[in-house]
Formats: structure tokens, sequence, C-alpha cells
């Protein structure tokens, strides 16, 4: 079911707007929790994040008093928080079975059904249909469960799949920053071709291999908070804690926990990358975002993914053309202007988000053959002169 309109999307702020009008069917949440806070370098997961804080820290009705990773989940404190609130899950590409994030998605579901859950904007996807039945058996036994999903196929699996929710389409969280300061841009006109590459299990390897025989001179690389080993997550810290207290009697937690982050803030992210570092400071102070954090619960983890997602911007801007096969790669350069090549992933994820959304934006071209690559990159070139 794709949108009857959805080539004459033509701005990332159209596409904002059929955020907005989805999301409005939540109403008034009151207090609630957002569990799902990213615990890798997965800069997207980053922008999900932090459209969602900006999203809601909009929204009156509805205010944030719990939020935490998955790892750090903790049922007295969120009853010690909320009572009887909403339950809200972060949205991305982790509904089905290709990642371990679905058993605690279950598990919320099974548990809580003494309020409503709304599962925030997702791609679905199972390679098991047995999977996928038990899933359908926890969503469906659910008395109040609201799910998003952020493409024409994922919409069609929740319908037939999951009856028993509300199912709504709607984009991702990310498209909330498209025209807010500071999220809009251009590409570096003197800049290399750069292909953000993911690396993971939903690497197209077919693309892959066409873009390495290209005789175009372009650079390589994954989020920089990848490529630099960036630790991130709490539960990471806390697991490198344990590590280092069972080898060194006596190290405390804390000073374990402030060496990482000094080394990841003040080496990885500072001195090593100052042109960086004095952009991102720039950045953050020319905007309002971390005062609307304070009415939410632990702020400093969303001023973390403030500053993580200007890394993305950051990187993608330095350069004149972008290939990706990563979802967010695309939605980085569709709100910041940059002429793109969209490559699809392993499964339907990419191209349906782009059928369903983007397929009318002018600087994005959307490639599944290698022989139409050439062709396409020297179409953007001449778009980016």
């Amino acid at each position: 079911m794709i949108p009857p309109l959805s080539t004459e999307i033509t701005t990332p702020e159209q596409v904002k707007q059929h955020l907005h009008e989805a999301l409005a069917h939540l109403g008034s949440l009151g207090e609630c929790a957002l569990l799902g806070y990213p615990n890798s370098g997965n800069l997207g997961d980053m922008f999900i994040w932090l459209g969602t804080a900006l999203y809601f820290s909009e929204q009156p009705q509805t205010q944030l008093k719990y939020v935490t990773t998955n790892a750090d989940f903790s049922a007295v404190e969120m009853q010690q928080k909320i009572g009887q609130g909403a339950i809200l899950i972060q949205g991305g590409g982790n509904l089905g079975d290709l990642y371990i994030t679905q058993e605690f998605t279950e598990s919320i579901i099974e548990q809580y059904h003494d309020r409503p859950i709304v599962i925030l904007p997702q791609t679905i996807y199972f390679k098991s249909q047995a999977a996928l039945a038990r899933t359908a058996k926890v969503f469906n036994a659910h008395p109040n469960l609201t799910l998003f999903s952020r493409d024409h196929i994922s919409f069609s699996i929740a319908q037939q799949h999951f009856p028993n929710c509300r199912n709504y389409l709607s984009p991702d969280m990310a498209f909330h920053a498209a025209a807010l300061p500071g999220f809009t841009g251009q590409a570096n006109p003197n800049g290399l071709i750069f292909y953000l590459r993911r690396w993971d299990i939903e690497l197209d390897q077919d693309l892959d291999a066409g873009i390495n025989n290209l005789d175009q001179k372009f650079s390589v690389g994954d989020w920089v908070s990848y490529d630099r080993k960036w630790k991130i997550g709490q539960g990471k810290l806390s697991a490198l804690e344990r590590k280092l207290q069972r080898q060194v009697d006596g190290v405390p937690a804390l000073m374990v926990r402030a060496t990482t982050q000094l080394f990841r803030e003040g080496w990885q992210r500072g001195l090593s990358t100052p042109q960086e570092w004095l952009a991102r400071q720039t950045w953050e102070q020319a905007y309002s975002y971390k005062s609307e954090f304070k009415t939410m619960d632990k702020p400093w983890m969303h001023e973390r993914a403030l500053s993580f997602v200007h890394t993305g911007l950051y990187q993608l801007q330095q350069h004149r053309v972008v290939i990706t096969s990563r979802l967010h790669g695309h939605i980085f350069c569709v709100l910041l202007g940059i002429p793109h090549i969209f490559l699809p992933n392993s499964y339907h994820k990419n191209k349906a988000f782009y059928e369903t959304w983007t397929s009318g934006i002018p600087y994005g071209r959307f490639v599944e053959d290698a022989s139409e690559l050439k062709t396409n990159i020297n179409q953007l070139l001449e778009l980016s002169s």
C-alpha cells in the first residue's frame, strides 16, 4: 500500500508533515516511558532517538518521565516515575528476527497489559514464519498496542499479522528534524565522492562489488563512530568496568567510566579531530535544543544523541556526492540536500522506504543495478557542480 501521492513528495518538510499526521493519532499520553536508547555506535539510531525526543518535547500533553536503554531497564524505577503510564518503544529497523532487541520488546508487551504501549516507526522483517507467528501471538494478545510501520511492505505485514493492533503508516522519526535550525546545509562542492558502507548482515553484496569496480575516485567508510571504535552505551561501559575490576583489584567503577568517557570525548571526539570539535561546539551553542531536554528524564541521554547526530551531519557534509547502503545515510542526505545514491540492503527496508516516502526527492537516486551506478553518479556530479 503505497501512499497515492508518494511521487509528489519532493521535500523533507513534506515527509515531516506525513510523520506528524500519523503521530497525531496518539493524542495525549501524559507521563510516559521511552525505552530503547541506542547502545551502539549507529548514528542512525541516535538520529531516531533525537527526532523522537525533539518531537515529544513539543507535545505538552506527553512527558517523557522515564527513559532508558534496554540493558538498564528497571521495572521498579519505571513504576516510581510513571505509575501505569504509557510505554513508548524506540523505532528503527529491528522489529523481526534479525536482531535480539525483539526479545526485549516482546517481554515488555507481555508483561504490561495494564497500559497503552506504542511501537514508534519500525521496519518489519521476519526470516522465519514461526518467529512471525510467535510475535503475532504476543502483539495480538495486548489490549492496547499501537504500531507505526515506516514503509508500505511493513505496514501490509502489520495489517495482516497484527490485526488487533492499531496500525499506522508513518515515516521515520528522524524526519521530525526537517527544517529545524541546524538540520539544513549542503554538500562540499570540492569534496570527494563518499561511499558510506554498512558492513553487517544487511549489506547487499552484489551492489557492494559493483561499487568497487567503478573507475571514479571515492573514499569508503562507515559512520565515524564505528570507524573510530567509540565506546558509547552504558551497557558497554558497565561491561568494561566489570572486566577491569576482575583484572585490577580495587579499581573504582566511576574511575573506569570516567576514563573511558574522557578518552572518547577528550581524544576521539576532541583533540584528534579539532575542526569537527569546533564545528560541533558552535552548532550546539547556536540552538536551544538542550534546554528542551531538561523537562525529560536523563537529559544527558538526549544531549549525547544531539552531539552524535552532529557528527553524522558533519561527516556527510564534507563530501560532494554520497553513496550509501544505510537508511539514515539516505535520510541525513535528504535533510541536508546532499546529492546521493541510495542502495538496497539485504531485504526490503531501504527500497520500501524509498518507494513509500522519498522517491520524489530530486537529489536522491535509488540504484539496484550496478551497471547504472556510473551514469547516476555522473548526473549527480553535474547536479552538485
